[in-house]
């Protein structure tokens, strides 16, 4: 139960830090791409065009323009379909006469302007025994056409997908490790737990930098802030007010002992809790020291005077009131 308990408390904090590694990863990741530390995928792809097609242009320079017209279509037909980046293809021969075209090749290809560079349009010569017969034209889609589905075919975007969900059940499973093994509640024995909050009195526990290991029950309800938010908090973050009479060059008391290595008794505070009460308490705090007799840590107990000041003051304001009464029947 304390196990289940335990991990419903790290959960929300671990996803949070996996989330914001994942986005860090994956701004990491863009940025490699942006300054060039990732490959090119158009130069490889512009690559790989120009390689299918000159094997293809081998291809049909073995066969006749005439005699092998059926197979030169079903080659070209054939590389199409096993090739989506060809729209259109064609063959045309040196006088210019059509041998082959796909359906739509015409209509694609008159954009076409020989004295310009566009990687859209491919003009391959073929070659027979040395002797230019024709050239086959290839209409492609151009390398940066933004479409949906060859977006997922990239690199980085296919990356950032598996960064996204992989990666973030990746760090949230290890950051839950980690963060279990880093719990301060987990160190302290449940027997200690039961036994401090047995206690009457407020009982802190805080290392050497002022946050907060362990907070009993008595100290939580008191001040309407559960355990849980107060673990991990700096114990000087919690809304202190300084007693009277008010010193410029005060301490927190347990500020004191950390600095000191000595214990501070009867030492009071007033903090203000969730619901805006002021609690006024009397505070001894002892020194957790290590194996060098130098303070790790403070162990503070916090008693609830403010009813106490309370009946102080009724009591004060009662004894004015008799010396009153006292000085009128002695008139």
């Amino acid at each position: 139960m304390k196990s289940t308990v335990m991990s419903i408390k790290l959960m929300l904090p671990a996803i949070r830090i996996s989330f914001t590694l994942t986005l860090l990863t994956i701004c990491l990741l863009l940025g490699a791409e942006f300054f060039g530390f990732t490959p090119k995928e158009q130069k490889y792809a512009a690559e790989y065009r120009k390689q299918t097609i000159t094997f293809m242009a081998l291809q049909l320079s073995i066969y006749d323009p005439v005699d092998d017209k059926e197979k030169i279509q079903r080659l070209i037909r054939h590389s199409a379909k096993s090739n989506p980046y060809i729209l259109s293809s064609g063959i045309r021969l040196k006088s210019g006469e059509p041998v082959f075209q796909s359906n739509n090749h015409e209509e694609l290809w008159e954009n076409y302007n020989d004295k310009s560079v566009d990687s859209s349009y491919i003009l391959v010569p073929i070659q027979k025994k040395g002797i230019e017969w024709g050239r086959i034209e290839f209409r492609l889609a151009p390398l940066n056409q933004f479409t949906f589905q060859p977006l997922l075919h990239n690199s980085i975007v296919k990356t950032g997908i598996f960064i996204t969900f992989i990666g973030f059940f990746t760090y949230l499973f290890f950051i839950m490790r980690i963060l279990r093994q880093l719990d301060p509640s987990a160190v302290v024995p449940e027997r200690v737990n039961a036994a401090f909050d047995a206690v009457s009195e407020g009982v802190i526990i805080i290392d050497e930098n002022e946050y907060i290991l362990l907070s009993n029950k008595a100290f939580c309800q008191t001040i309407g802030w559960p355990s849980s938010t107060l673990l991990g908090k700096k114990i000087s973050e919690l809304r202190w007010k300084q007693p009277a009479p008010k010193k410029p060059d005060y301490e927190y008391p347990w500020v004191q002992v950390l600095k000191s290595g000595e214990s501070s008794v009867g030492a009071q505070w007033a903090v203000e809790t969730n619901l805006g009460k002021e609690i006024k308490f009397a505070i001894n705090s002892s020194p957790i020291k290590g194996e060098d007799d130098k303070a790790e840590g403070v162990l503070i107990t916090l008693d609830d005077i403010t009813k106490l000041e309370q009946r102080n003051n009724e009591l004060k304001t009662t004894v004015s009131i008799l010396k009153k009464t006292q000085t009128q029947v002695k008139k």
